[in-house]
């Protein structure tokens, strides 16, 4: 559930931060900075650090999941806006477009496509990753897991497994057909 959260966050910091359509180069820098961080400091750590802060429970999961997926998000949307091409933006202000105007009618329209794509990427990764998160913060999947594993239940630890593998496969079959639908939509 994080996923949709940081994507909604990750586009307004990458509207703001891309150099082709922010507003305040700095900000722009800052908020580089600030993804980059937040994405390279690995899962299994953001989970252990948010442990060692909030204990074992949902909400070191959730956290863990989220700081992951706005910085990675926010990386990704930033390139993706700043290879969209700039003629499109300084015509749109020379013609006297507000900044939301040129967001709302030129820059997300047009990167509607790829900008989907990478949030559906992410929830395929947070689907595996949740299992990692859980074993470490004591929820979710990775907790059921744990609980299995650790009374000789290797029978349910097995199915668990099993479930994380099945829901993975279908959420790319799931992914694939939605961004078809995504691409269709787009063209028409």
């Amino acid at each position: 559930m994080c996923y949709h959260r940081a994507s909604v966050f990750a586009i307004i910091l990458a509207l703001v931060g891309a150099k082709n359509a922010g507003l305040i180069p700095v900000i722009g820098i800052f908020i580089k900075g600030l993804a980059s961080f937040l994405r390279n400091i690995p899962l299994a750590a953001w989970a252990l650090i948010l442990v060692f802060s909030f204990k074992q429970n949902e909400l070191t999961g959730f956290l863990a999941l989220f700081f992951m997926s706005l910085g990675f998000l926010t990386r990704a949307f930033i390139e993706t806006i700043e290879d969209y091409g700039t003629d499109t933006i300084k015509a749109l202000e020379a013609t006297g477009a507000t900044y939301p105007q040129i967001v709302c009618q030129a820059i997300l329209p047009a990167l509607a496509v790829p900008l989907c794509e990478w949030v559906l990427y992410m929830i395929e990764n947070n689907i595996r990753d949740a299992v990692l998160v859980g074993l470490i913060t004591g929820s979710g999947i990775g907790f059921l897991f744990d609980l299995y594993f650790k009374s000789l239940r290797y029978n349910a630890a097995g199915l668990v497994v099993l479930g994380v593998v099945v829901l993975v496969i279908a959420w790319e079959i799931l992914s694939i057909q939605l961004k078809k639908r995504i691409e269709h939509h787009a063209k028409d």
